[in-house]
């Protein structure tokens, strides 16, 4: 037989040609293609390992999306307090782009000339 002298050859089996029995050579034959389909199938592009990484990063998207919903709820309170405290929006009115009462004079602090 063929097969039986070529797995000889390759010195995986002790003995003469022909000592595998047919039933061993069945063994073997099934053996190798249950390891070529478990191969292919975690191996493959819709593999094992492709899925296990793709529910990873899916489990830290999720989290990551869960924290940055936690942030605009967060801020999002705060724009409705800033919004309504007429107080701070006055300070920011005044400060930022130079607004003043009616009645005010503003005093402007000279900037110093740039040193180089």
């Amino acid at each position: 037989m063929v097969v039986p002298d070529l797995l000889a050859s390759l010195g995986q089996f002790a003995g003469p040609p022909g000592s595998i029995s047919r039933r061993r050579l069945v063994v073997l034959v099934r053996l190798g293609v249950l390891a070529l389909v478990i191969f292919l199938f975690a191996s493959g592009p819709e593999g094992t390992v492709r899925l296990w990484n793709l529910r990873t990063e899916n489990q830290e998207l999720t989290r990551e999306n869960r924290q940055l919903a936690a942030e605009i709820f967060q801020l999002e309170n705060i724009t409705r307090y800033l919004e309504s405290d007429t107080a701070y929006i006055e300070k920011v009115a005044r400060e930022e782009y130079g607004y003043a009462k009616p009645d005010e004079i503003i005093y402007l602090k000279p900037e110093p000339p740039d040193e180089k």
